[in-house]
């Protein structure tokens, strides 16, 4: 399912922006086929490779009805949630109304009265954002042929219970578990699906929540046992981070150099076709949020060109106490320590794979607490608008990583290593 969505929003981004340069001669007809044989193909491949799965005989596939019907019960409470949030804000929070779902309707109306795909608009609010969940929403809309807000709810939901069900499942493919390893998925992922941070991040209809589980899906494929198959599949997440937000390139980039590091022992055989089956995806990527920075005429924000009278030493010594109260507000009071209690379990695990993932929060924490270090807008208002909102991005990955460290511990329980 995970490659399923990444490859859509992928394809529908880099679909609609080849479109948007010579439109004109190409047909509605056209384009909603070639969004529908996208889809459609997708489709048939998400089913095909479901359907061919082996059939196992694991402790999860044998209570199977069981445990699905627990999953229910989890999402009950995001239903829930998202119920009441949008019952008093029904578009989400303003940037999602303003920014995001603005963008992807103004798309979706250019198209049908004008046959134009706009990369930028003179009514657009920030413009210099990548668009890539507008050019999917607006996607999905030209491919239904109607816009509705409809679709940002849905997908957000969508996200959420993918994030729910792959971290309550994780651990159900060892044949040895028991049920403390059930218990603790359960208990992960009742705080989880229950998390306010969370549920209100992903009610929020921003890109934000898409940031969230692009990363929470790259760090879940760096879990597995390292494959040929899921190149192509890294490569592509990685692809969709870089096309979401303007973090995202700098969190793609950290990414790709820790997936480097941690496969580059562990490949084999044919190392070279494995890191281009990577690459490629993500050059692409990059290729098409240059196309629409050079658009918008504006490659870096307005917050952080160097435009302000003040030094980078004076910001570093005005910013840096606002920054470090903010941090310890959040992961005490908001993540609950659980990122530092991961930084602590990983250093006493000796597994490669949860301490690269551990390494990747790391330093996706240094570059969100060094973005305000160099930022013209007011230390204070930035970051009450937006601090807590982009750390949040990291919890879901957080769950995930600690629900894998009991797995591993339980592991090592069965074998006498503990």
């Amino acid at each position: 399912m995970i490659f399923f969505i990444s490859s859509l929003y992928l394809v529908f981004s880099i679909l609609l922006t080849v479109l948007s340069i010579s439109p004109d001669w190409i047909p509605k007809s056209l384009i909603r086929f070639l969004l529908l044989f996208t889809t459609s193909s997708l489709l048939y491949i998400l089913l095909k490779s479901t359907f061919k799965a082996k059939r196992s005989t694991n402790f999860f596939d044998r209570n199977l009805l069981f445990f699905k019907s627990l999953s229910l019960f989890f999402f009950g409470f995001v239903i829930y949630f998202f119920l009441v949030r949008l019952a008093v804000e029904p578009f989400g929070m303003w940037d999602s109304w303003a920014i995001w779902n603005q963008k992807a309707k103004s798309i979706f109306f250019e198209f049908e009265e004008f046959q134009l795909i706009p990369l930028i608009h003179a009514n657009w609010s920030h413009p210099s954002y990548p668009l890539g969940l507008p050019l999917f929403l607006s996607g999905l809309a030209i491919l239904l042929g109607e816009w509705s807000e409809f679709y940002s709810t849905l997908s957000s939901l969508v996200l959420l219970f993918i994030i729910i069900y792959k971290t309550y499942t994780l651990n159900f493919q060892n044949k040895k578990n028991n049920y403390s390893v059930i218990a603790i998925s359960i208990a992960i992922s009742l705080i989880l699906s229950t998390n306010f941070e969370i549920l209100k991040l992903f009610s929020d209809l921003c890109a934000d929540s898409w940031i969230a589980f692009w990363v929470f899906a790259v760090m879940l494929t760096l879990l597995q046992k390292t494959k040929m198959k899921h190149a192509l599949k890294l490569g592509i997440l990685l692809a969709c981070l870089a096309i979401t937000k303007n973090e995202g390139i700098l969190l793609s980039g950290i990414f790709l150099c820790l997936t480097f590091y941690l496969h580059l022992k562990t490949i084999k055989k044919q190392k070279i076709f494995y890191f281009i089956r990577i690459i490629c995806p993500y050059l692409i990527s990059l290729a098409i949020v240059f196309i629409w920075k050079f658009n918008a005429g504006e490659f870096i924000s307005a917050d952080f060109q160097n435009t302000a009278r003040v030094s980078l030493s004076e910001k570093f010594a005005l910013h840096i106490g606002p920054i470090g109260n903010y941090f310890f507000s959040f992961q005490i009071f908001k993540a609950k320590g659980l990122v530092l209690l991961l930084f602590i379990i990983s250093f006493f695990i000796r597994d490669r794979r949860l301490r690269t993932n551990a390494i990747g929060i790391f330093l996706i924490l240094i570059l969100y607490n060094g973005i305000y270090l160099i930022t013209n807008s007011d230390i204070n208002w930035h970051l009450s608008t937006s601090y807590d909102r982009i750390h949040v991005v990291l919890l879901p990955s957080t769950f995930l990583l600690l629900n894998y460290a009991f797995g591993i511990y339980n592991k090592g329980i069965q074998r006498n290593l503990f």
